[in-house]
Order: structure tokens, then sequence, then C-alpha cells
């Protein structure tokens, strides 16, 4: 029984020697501490952006996440909400970044601002370091859609209108959407697409326009309306933009500031044959040339056909569609062209294109009545130009 005793007590013992040994790191002998003084850290939301999302109510800070990153390595080495925040942490000697947000950023959603800021702060061997306040700004993108009284009234209740600004994350605002829709911005990005589709006194009317320009911290309103009010012969709706900058004291949202003075370099298109404010009478001899001038080089040239009778059925039965990218044209690449269209690396790049349709007008009195085209250009820096090319045809 001794014995059995005796070895009990030797196992126990090693046992216990063996676990203290696989925690003790003689590093830590080596280790340079110091601390951050959580309590002294002040958190708070930028009371403009609060005002313009329309939440006050619902930002809590002390539901907010706060890490603590190492500078150097950008590993996480602290996370808490700000109500379970400890009041002081030990790290080692180094720089850490404190970041602060209100939770993971979407791609696109509704009513998800995302308030978020970091600071920066020196550990140093046995003192206490005192962090800087952090004010969490809005950092994703504010969308809203508004319609003018005129169009609203002729718009079906099926409307809608795209707004992206990732193209893998949409969002579609139906005509009666009140939520505000929310974008993360894909760093090095500055593009806002809003895509109009829908019947317009009973006629299918679509419009895809593109703004640069987009910042973080921004709140936009894009407003449709009719150009010029005129519902007939012809119907053309147009958008436009307020740029709501909530780093700038503003007392609403329909307070619009002016966009940035449009700089000498901006894409042109004019046209020494058409008229292209009025409606082209269709001829045999009709000549439709286009000069568009980006001194950046064309990155992109939509085309957006609107007409009585090319409808996007007609259009699909010969292998056609009616909005196509010429920058990018894919499968319609082969048809576009036979019709004289630019394609691909005839468009990309160009500074100085000829936009020649004279060969494919023509062929407009097969299905008479009004037929417009819009081209939007962007070139390699994201400015954007816009002209509707207006038509009629009378049957042959």
């Amino acid at each position: 029984m001794k014995n059995i005793a005796k070895m009990a007590a030797i196992v126990a013992l090693t046992t216990t020697f063996t676990a203290c040994e696989e925690q003790w790191d003689p590093d830590q002998l080596l280790q340079e501490n110091g601390s951050i003084d959580l309590s002294a850290l002040t958190i708070d939301v930028d009371g403009e952006i609060t005002e313009m999302a329309r939440s006050a109510e619902a930002v809590d800070v002390n539901a907010f996440t706060v890490t603590i990153l190492d500078e150097t390595t950008g590993a996480a080495t602290n996370q808490w909400t700000v109500a379970n925040m400890p009041e002081i942490v030990t790290l080692p000697v180094g720089t850490y970044i404190i970041d602060v947000e209100n939770g993971p950023l979407q791609a696109a959603a509704w009513d998800a601002p995302w308030y978020h800021n970091t600071s920066k702060v020196t550990v140093q061997k046995d003192e206490v370091a005192y962090p800087s306040p952090i004010t969490c700004k809005l950092s994703n993108v504010m969308v809203s859609v508004a319609y003018s009284e005129a169009l609203r009234q002729a718009l079906d209740p099926d409307a809608n209108v795209v707004v992206l600004v990732n193209p893998e994350a949409p969002l579609t605002y139906t005509l009666n959407e009140t939520r505000t829709g929310y974008f993360a911005l894909p760093e090095g990005a500055s593009t806002l697409v809003a895509e109009f589709s829908g019947k317009v006194n009973g006629r299918e009317v679509t419009l895809r326009k593109s703004f640069g320009d987009i910042a973080v911290g921004q709140h936009h309103t894009i407003t449709f309306s009719l150009k010029a009010g005129q519902l007939d012969p012809s119907i053309i709706i147009d958008a436009d933009i307020t740029y709501d900058d909530v780093d700038i004291d503003i007392p609403g949202n329909d307070d619009p500031i002016i966009p940035p003075t449009p700089s000498e370099d901006l894409p042109t298109i004019t046209s020494e044959t058409l008229d292209l404010e009025g409606v082209n009478q269709v001829t045999e001899d009709l000549q439709a040339v286009v000069n568009i001038k980006a001194p950046n080089g064309i990155s992109h040239l939509w085309v957006t056909i609107i007409s009585d009778g090319l409808t996007a059925d007609v259009l699909q039965e010969v292998g056609l569609t009616d909005k196509f990218d010429l920058a990018y044209p894919g499968e319609y690449e082969e048809p576009l062209q036979g019709l004289g269209f630019p394609t691909g690396e005839s468009v990309i790049g160009q500074t100085d294109l000829i936009f020649d349709i004279s060969e494919f007008v023509p062929l407009l009195p097969l299905f008479p009545g009004n037929h417009h085209f819009v081209l939007d250009v962007e070139d390699a820096k994201g400015n954007k130009v816009s002209v509707t090319l207006k038509f009629y045809a009378e049957a042959i």
C-alpha cells in the first residue's frame, strides 16, 4: 500500500510539473509591456450624420465594436463592445490602432449606415497611454430616389430604379420605396449608376445614367423628371443628382450643394450633321455622324435605344439588344459591327471617335415613329457626358 501511495504521489507531482512547464513561456520574462487606459477613451457619433441618416435614436454607441489592432502586423489583439470594454488593457510595447464601428460594412443594404473611425496609440514600457477621442463618421454612401410630380403621375406602379456602386451589389427602388439605401464604396471607385425602367403613359422607357465624384460620407438624392416636361410626341426622361455631403452643415435633405465646376478635359459630344437638341427627320441621304472627344480616353460608350418600333423583342430577333456598351459589346459585337457601330478596341482609349450610324438610320422607316438613341460616354477618369439622338421616320 505504501508503494502504491508513493507511486500515486510521484505521478501527481509529475503531472503538475508538466502542466506548469507547458504554460511557462521564458519569452514572457523578456517582454516589455505597457497599458492603455480605455476608461479615458471617449466615443461618439458625428451629430450631422445622425441627422442626415434619420437614425439618431437608433445609434447606441455602447453597442459599437472596439478592436485593437497591432499596426505592424494588422492582427487583432483584443475586441469588445463599448459596453464591455475594460478600463485598462496591458499590451506589449508598440503602436496600435483602435478601430471603432457599429457593425460589419455591408456592400448594399437598406437603412444600414456604417459609422466608423480609428485612432492610433503608442504603448511604452511600464507607462499608461491615453487614447485620443474617436468620433465615428458615416463611412458608406447614402442614396435616395425621388421623382418630379409630373413624372410620378405619368408612371405605372411597376416602375423602378436600380442603383449600384458595386456591380455585384445593386438595390432596387420601387416607385413607393421610402427607405434609404447604403452602399459600400469599393477602393478606388467614385461612380454611382442609376437605371430607370418603367412605363410612362403606357410606353416603356429606360434610362441609364452614371454620376461621378462619389465619396463616402455623402447623401445623394437622385431625382428623375420629364425632360422639359414633355410627354408627347416623344417621352424623354432625365435624372439629376444632388450632392449632400454630411461633413458640411446641411439643414435638410432638400438643399442641394452645387457640384464642382467641370474641368476642361471632360468628354464632349458634337455633330455637324445632326440636330442634337431637336428631332431629325429620317431621309435616304441623312448623315448621322457624331463626334466624341475624350482627352482622357474613352472607357465606356453605352447606347440605349428607345423606340416606337425597335423594341427589345424586335431587336432580340436580329441578335441585338436595346442597351449595350460598345466598349465591351460581348455577344453583340458581330451584329453591331455589321451595322457600322465601332466596338471594342475601336472605342476603348480613343480620344477622338467618330460615331457614324448613317448605314443604320435608313432602316428606321421599316419601323415608323420616334427613335431615340441615348449615348452615355465615360472617360478613364470617370467623367461622363450624355446626349440623346432623336429621329422620326415615316413609313416607306
